[in-house]
């Protein structure tokens, strides 16, 4: 990163930085003395002196103005790709997942919470299915968990990719996001795209699984995340359904390929020409 900008400022050619996150609290938090040294001898110049920055959601330009960076910021989401496979495959049966890598900042740990919430013969109606690998004593100690709280309904999936996960997410009554911190969250989007309902920790992005009805953005308690097991286990499969196409939909209009390239075609034809700012970039 800081040499590409050294060198657009030494040819007089603007340059956008998209961060991906790595300005947040918990991403500074980590190696925080190194960054600190790099952030004040390099890459806060770097960023002051870009012609634009990109972040992926408005929490991340927020983030970026706290920092005290004043370069104006272009909010465009990450590009979905299209689904590979048909969205909504559920058969009928109440299936919870959790996707991601298995690190204890992910806190799958809090499903496993809600499941054991439920009670007997709610847990024989459904499955909760985790879907990922990761730290080896991490992913111990989750298998360890459900052992501990007597769940017979709990599958591990391991890694999976491409189609093969995406004809598990289809089958999902819902997928659980529960960690503290994701920027944009593309298993957020990737799920909605395959027509599955998302709950989502309010540290996320996705205010606007509440606004569509394509989910529920709330803190991700066990008590909260038990409440919406609950739910889906009485709720009409057609309900459901209705849920995934809005999600569905959703995606492909805000964050299809087409539409973010669209975006930032945009902000270049605005840094190059400086006429007809785009109205998602911010001074």
């Amino acid at each position: 990163n800081h040499v590409t900008a050294t060198v657009a400022r030494s040819k007089h050619k603007p340059y956008v930085i998209t961060p991906h996150g790595m300005l947040y609290p918990q991403a500074l938090a980590h190696s925080a003395w190194q960054k600190r040294v790099l952030r004040t001898l390099l890459f806060d110049r770097d960023l002051r002196e870009a012609a634009c920055l990109h972040a992926t959601c408005e929490e991340e330009m927020n983030v970026l103005r706290a920092l005290g960076f004043r370069t104006p910021i272009a909010v465009i989401a990450n590009p979905v790709p299209a689904p590979l496979v048909t969205p909504i495959q559920r058969t009928g049966k109440v299936v919870f997942g959790f996707l991601g890598r298995l690190h204890p900042r992910k806190h799958a740990e809090r499903i496993i919470d809600a499941l054991a919430l439920l009670s007997p013969a709610e847990q024989t109606n459904c499955e909760l299915v985790i879907i990922g690998s990761g730290e080896n004593e991490y992913e111990t100690f989750l298998h360890r968990e459900a052992e501990r709280k007597g769940l017979q309904n709990v599958r591990f999936a391991g890694f999976m990719a491409g189609e093969e996960k995406q004809r598990l997410l289809a089958t999902l009554s819902a997928l659980f996001v529960p960690s503290d911190f994701e920027n944009f969250g593309m298993i957020i989007a990737e799920a909605l795209s395959c027509g599955t309902p998302v709950f989502a920790n309010t540290t996320t992005p996705w205010r606007i699984l509440n606004e569509t009805g394509c989910g529920w953005w709330q803190e991700a308690t066990p008590q909260n995340m038990a409440a919406i097991m609950r739910l889906l286990l009485t709720m009409e499969p057609e309900k459901i359904d209705e849920m995934g196409r809005k999600g569905a939909k959703l995606v492909a209009k805000r964050f299809s390929a087409e539409s973010v390239a669209q975006q930032m075609k945009e902000l270049y034809q605005w840094i190059l020409t400086k006429q007809n700012k785009p109205s998602f970039v911010y001074d």
